[in-house]
């Protein structure tokens, strides 16, 4: 660990970065709080099948991510953390990946089943995949000898790991273009021209998806931002911050999915 690396200045910005994680823990903690009922209702008693699971590890996965963060960013660790980093990063790549494809599955339904679609999103999951876990190796070679986190003890996150968020919010912006030009979406905005009046009910569950998949995309375009710019001690400042409000959206996702579908009960009853 340099000199710098033990300044005042740098202590106190790993301080600061500790609290920014307790409170994504606490918002994490909040959002599961408010919205248990409503995951009661649409996911428990439910058929085990890959859609609960992937929802079981998106919505549960990230408080396992939160407490070894705070773990991680409070308690000195000493030694080589490279593999404990790298589990850490590992567990927290799992579960963003389910909660994009609880989006994909989405998109899927927005796109009435199309399987070449899906296919090509697919495809374009992994190259990009590939990419964001290719780089970042590599450009980590590079990185001089005994640089500040050399042993990997500071929980403080490589700027070559914006890469990842810069694929990932590639993906977020193509899912986006999807829903925006899937046949589902223009044919209810070509019928609500015409029956403006009886499609609010039609529209809002659809039109709350695309806010979805907007603020997916700023919360990673913010993590994609302050890994770049921010002080290095504060780089991970918002690391549970992102895990947490990639689950909460993604429940989010599966949680409008339900109301969708009662709603499309309700009017085929009336």
């Amino acid at each position: 660990m340099s000199a710098t690396s033990s300044s005042i200045s740098f202590l106190w910005g790993l301080q600061v970065s500790s609290y920014f994680n307790v409170a994504g823990f606490a918002i994490l903690v909040y959002d599961y709080c408010i919205t248990l009922e409503t995951e009661m209702r649409c996911i428990w008693g439910t058929r085990w099948n890959t859609l609960r699971i992937t929802f079981g590890v998106a919505r549960y996965l990230p408080f396992a991510i939160a407490a070894l963060d705070i773990y991680f960013a409070t308690v000195t660790h000493t030694g080589n953390c490279n593999s404990l980093n790298r589990a850490l990063f590992g567990i927290t790549i799992l579960g963003t990946v389910a909660a994009e494809v609880l989006l994909i599955q989405r998109t899927y339904i927005f796109w009435k089943g199309n399987k070449n679609m899906l296919a090509w999103l697919l495809g374009f999951a992994v190259f990009l995949g590939l990419v964001a876990f290719i780089l970042p190796n590599e450009l980590e070679k590079y990185a001089p000898t005994g640089y500040i986190n050399s042993d990997g003890c500071l929980f403080i996150t490589s700027r070559q790991y914006a890469i990842v968020y810069g694929v990932l919010i590639l993906y977020e912006l193509v899912m986006l273009c999807l829903i925006v030009c899937s046949p589902m979406t223009v044919n209810i905005y070509r019928n609500a021209i015409m029956y403006i009046g009886c499609i609010i009910c039609e529209v809002a569950p659809n039109l709350s998806l695309l806010l979805l998949m907007v603020e997916f995309a700023v919360v990673t375009l913010i993590d994609l931002i302050v890994t770049v710019l921010a002080p290095v001690p504060y780089t991970s400042a918002i690391v549970t911050l992102q895990s947490t409000m990639h689950s909460i959206l993604s429940s989010r996702v599966l949680f409008d999915l339900c109301r969708t579908e009662a709603l499309e009960s309700q009017s085929l009853i009336h």
